[in-house]
């Protein structure tokens, strides 16, 4: 009886803040053409969906996400508003309460995708609360009959039955599907970064726009960070750019930075300085930790542990140490004045490596933009 009752303060809660939410919006939401898009993004975090999205001419009215954190640069990068709640909480009801009575309606998700990932395939993982988020989206999409529907999240999420499940009700609802595997490096973004993304509309299969891809590979990791930014230590902050600042190294790993060239592995190392898993023989497999980028060459997938030397190639090119906030910002392809740091809020490496590595890349959000745009001027 007492869990029932927090559930209704919880729902409470948020039907207030929807209220409040509904009755706030500005004028410029007010529907110009029948076939305006009008977007809600859940699990938002820190606004890269919906800042590209809004770049490729799409209204996105709000952002949900269960990090109150998030409001600060959601709400100062994008257009939208943001409204903390847990997505498991929400009624179609009060979803659908956020878009205006005409014009077309996208819901967007792009879940946390750690469950679904290379490291969080363990029986532990599947028990995460996590898993069920994707339940929870066709769940909402059932209750709001959205016009158009995407969905983003890691290619490994193809073999789960969640994402079956979402797909089987996707068809049932009638929606035209189409499922692409993605490089977001064909579309801009100075990144090696491969995704699944489903599009589903009432009118049809919706077709991404092709990608613009360079004769010469680029874009490379020079085109991001190589210029216009301090040179730094290990353990040190800019003194013009806070969210520019190195995580810290103990003296064994700086001298395994030292030992690391560009694009190469700890094979370089001195076998003195080489981890005791590294000697062994299935130690070989993990060559892409504590190496450095390579200026010549896309990063690696930007993952929440950037800022961690051996958690991947995250080493900078030249400098030794990681790569900073800023710089893994800039790999996947948020404007050089993004603002992530809220006044007043202790800076966390944790926190903001989260809502970084988890984003859905600005320039892959737009070309998903321009992807619906031109599937609705194709129904013309």
């Amino acid at each position: 009886m007492h869990g029932l009752t927090n559930r209704g303060n919880i729902l409470q809660g948020i039907s207030s803040s929807f209220n409040k939410l509904v009755s706030s919006l500005p004028n410029g939401y007010r529907v110009r053409r029948s076939d305006d898009i009008y977007a809600v993004d859940l699990f938002c975090g820190a606004g890269g969906l919906t800042r590209g999205l809004s770049e490729g001419g799409i209204n996105v009215i709000a952002g949900f996400d269960s990090d109150e954190l998030c409001a600060y640069p959601y709400e100062t990068n994008t257009p939208s508003r943001f409204i903390k709640a847990d997505v498991a909480e929400l009624s179609g009801r009060q979803v659908a309460r956020m878009f205006p009575p005409s014009g077309i309606k996208l819901l967007a998700g792009c879940a946390p995708c750690q469950p679904y990932s290379p490291l969080g395939r363990s029986k532990l993982a599947t028990r995460r609360p996590e898993t069920a988020l994707l339940w929870h989206f066709a769940r909402i999409i059932r209750e709001v009959r959205p016009h158009l529907v995407m969905m983003e999240n890691v290619i490994n999420m193809k073999s789960r039955a969640e994402y079956l499940q979402f797909k089987t009700s996707l068809q049932e609802l009638r929606y035209g599907i189409s499922v692409h595997e993605i490089n977001s490096h064909k579309y801009g973004v100075p990144q090696l970064r491969k995704r699944l993304v489903v599009l589903a509309s009432i009118f049809g299969p919706v077709e991404l726009i092709p990608p613009k891809e360079e004769k010469d590979g680029r874009p490379f990791v020079e085109d991001s960070i190589k210029t216009g930014l301090e040179a730094l230590s290990a353990g040190e902050v800019s003194r013009r750019d806070p969210l520019h600042r190195a995580k810290g190294l103990t003296p064994k790993n700086i001298k395994r930075i030292r030992a690391s060239r560009q694009g190469g592995t700890w094979h370089d190392w001195p076998r003195a300085l080489q981890l005791e898993c590294h000697k062994k023989k299935t130690g070989n497999r993990y060559v892409g930790v504590y190496g450095r980028m390579s200026w010549s060459s896309p990063a690696p997938t930007i993952t929440t542990e950037f800022s961690n030397l051996g958690s991947g190639r995250f080493g900078h090119p030249e400098q030794d140490r990681a790569i900073t906030p800023r710089e893994a910002a800039l790999l996947q392809s948020f404007s050089t004045d993004y603002d992530f740091l809220q006044p007043g809020i202790p800076f966390s490496h944790e926190r903001v490596g989260r809502w970084i590595g988890n984003a859905v890349p600005v320039k892959v959000a737009w070309a998903l933009a321009k992807s619906f745009r031109r599937h609705l001027d194709g129904r013309k």
